[in-house]
């Protein structure tokens, strides 16, 4: 007969053993890689820890956790979190040598780790969340009076409907009959995307929330029953204003949700991003306007938007967007205040300074920069898949040194969805009876739920399955604007899950209900994102230290097309190539140049570029 181990045993012997299995099989897994994306971010745990975690991947690779570091009574200041990843790569056999990149969101701690970072690793880039700067820019168009106002009332109408049994069940009820079988979506503080979500949730049920309020048992108490709010009323049936800024919110805010949604994946590049982005600011250029918009509100939306693109249009961005075979004509354009190819230039020798290249391999790529630009043989046509192009390009990296930048840079993870994805893991394992678990416990658990989605992640393409969502990608999306199915993809598979929704009963009972919803929490979100710095940055850029200006642009209105010709980006978003007359890629090459300092001009001339 067998008896089951101890609760003592499983979370000793078993657990440990089986932890130890894991990490030996990723540390051999992480030894192979030499272009990895280090993120770090900290989360607040049900037991009210300060936890920070560590988390290294690639692009169209699964990643690996590092490790989990409780920064509970300690100061999280940038010199501890370096520590933290520093000790993190020491328990995992990670040399730094193996780092390509690091990625944090964007706070001033974060932005002073990411300086220390490239102090301490020349060769490493780092750059901020890509997401995380989306969010932020839909919290800043939105911290709009008038649309705060707005907000509060969508917020109202939510909070009441979903705590009120009898009349929410009377409006899902409604809801069905008009073909919606998705419940009202509830925003959560600072998760911006989510604050559209809820907009849109709100703007679906609109013809049932009326019909509801015009219900004479809802208008007037009956038998003691009580009836629905007079300010919901009033709201719903006579505030013909509130849906008019609702909608006019929705126009401007779509296309970023659409990116948020388009970019968590493992496959989004920073050239990806930057498509994204542009895309966005197409939408804004063209947003059609209508009678009963707010004028100050547009015109708020569009500066907003146009002082964070010229923040989120980095030299490193950019640069790997031209690197993109269909994108060389886009980024190097016709247009008045477009990169130029000299810019290009300036950034590839940047970045082989960063990598330690000698003189003879600069030359080489300035060489093969010069005849990307022109589609000359080996870089004529183009793909879709910018890695997968590089990579099967019929040239040796050694004699192209264009091709092993164009692959470290496409491997790079913009964004640090995986560890807000390992929080959520975590946050799904604790719970009532899981709420004393120390954190190396933790950390085993999450490193072995993480191997394990791995392993099915490979078996199922094994077996030819589908192995993630069928969101919109690069060339795949047939439009911009958000529709039910993007929206519940986004409500239900984003790696972070608003806190406040509509949960179903297999879902974790520790998780905020619509009860603690407030106007204080919404006035105080509003607050921290008004706080942020609203400047148009000028000075140089933050991935490669160049000179950059920002003063001659207009900043009240959406200029990208005097940056990026915006004609050519409707051929890009349809596949189509620029027409023109698997190797192992390390940052470190063999031949080291010890930071020497080139003279462009002297490397050209003896290039024969001149």
């Amino acid at each position: 007969m067998y008896t089951s181990p101890t609760r003592y045993v499983l979370s000793h012997t078993v657990l440990d053993a089986e932890a130890a299995r894991v990490d030996l099989l990723e540390m051999e897994h992480i030894g192979e890689r030499h272009t990895l994306t280090l993120m770090v971010d900290g989360w607040e745990d049900a037991a009210r820890r300060s936890i920070y975690g560590t988390v290294l991947s690639e692009v169209k690779k699964y990643p690996v956790v590092l490790g989990l570091s409780d920064l509970t009574g300690k100061r999280a200041s940038s010199d501890t979190v370096v520590d933290v990843c520093n000790e993190n790569l020491r328990k995992m056999d990670v040399k730094p040598e193996q780092l390509g990149a690091l990625a944090t969101d964007d706070p001033s701690v974060m932005k002073a780790v990411r300086r220390k970072w490239e102090a301490l690793y020349s060769w490493v880039i780092t750059y901020a969340c890509f997401l995380h700067l989306l969010n932020t820019l839909i919290g800043k168009i939105t911290a709009y009076p008038v649309m705060k106002e707005t907000a509060r009332k969508n917020t109202r109408i939510v909070s009441f409907f979903n705590s009120s049994h009898y009349w929410g069940g009377q409006l899902l009820e409604i809801a069905k009959e008009n073909g919606i079988h998705r419940g009202l979506a509830i925003n959560t503080e600072s998760r911006w995307y989510a604050l559209i979500l809820m907009f849109l949730s709100v703007q679906t049920f609109q013809k049932s929330l009326r019909t509801l309020c015009e219900r004479p048992d809802a208008q007037k108490s009956k038998d003691g029953l009580s009836a629905l709010p007079s300010d919901i009323i009033q709201l719903v049936t006579r505030d013909l204003r509130h849906w008019d800024l609702t909608d006019q919110l929705l126009r401007f805010c779509k296309p970023l949700v659409d990116a948020i949604g388009n970019l968590e994946s493992r496959d989004a590049t920073l050239a990806d991003c930057m498509l994204e982005l542009l895309r966005c600011a197409q939408h804004m250029i063209r947003v059609e306007t209508h009678v009963n918009d707010d004028a100050d509100f547009m015109y708020h939306a569009k500066r907003t938007f146009n002082r964070e693109f010229h923040a989120m249009n980095t030299d490193l961005h950019w640069f790997t967007l031209f690197l993109h075979p269909l994108c060389r004509k886009l980024a190097v354009s016709q247009a008045a205040k477009s990169r130029t190819f000299d810019n290009a230039e300036d950034i590839a020798l940047v970045f082989a300074k960063k990598w330690g290249w000698s003189e003879s391999v600069v030359i080489k790529l300035l060489c093969d920069l010069r005849a990307y630009s022109f589609g000359e043989k080996p870089f004529s046509g183009g793909s879709g898949n910018a890695r997968d192009w590089w990579e099967k390009l019929p040239v040796r990296s050694q004699e192209c040194p264009l091709k092993s930048m164009a692959v470290i840079l496409f491997g790079f993870v913009p964004h640090t969805a995986e560890v807000e994805r390992l929080f959520s893991s975590l946050g799904g394992i604790q719970g009532k009876r899981r709420s004393r678990l120390d954190i190396k416990t933790f950390e085993k658990l999450g490193k072995l739920r993480c191997h394990y989605n791995s392993l099915l992640h490979e078996q199922a393409i094994e077996q030819g399955r589908k192995t993630r969502r069928t969101t919109a990608h690069m060339h795949t999306r047939p439009d911009i604007s958000i529709d039910e199915n993007l929206v519940a993809e986004l409500d239900e598979g984003f790696t972070i899950r608003p806190v406040l929704t509509t949960y179903s009963a297999g879902d974790n009972l520790e998780i905020s209900g619509p009860e603690d919803v407030t106007m204080e929490g919404l006035d105080a979100a509003f607050k921290d994102v008004e706080s942020t710095s609203n400047e148009l940055r000028v000075g140089n850029d933050l991935t490669t230290g160049l000179p950059i200006s920002g003063t001659e642009f207009d900043v009240n209105e959406v200029n990208a097309g005097e940056i990026f010709d915006l004609v050519e980006l409707d051929k890009v978003l349809k596949g189509d190539a620029p027409v023109f007359e698997a190797e192992n890629h390390q940052i470190h090459h063999q031949m080291g140049c010890n930071g020497a300092i080139w003279d462009k001009s002297v490397l050209k001339a003896k290039a024969n570029l001149t």
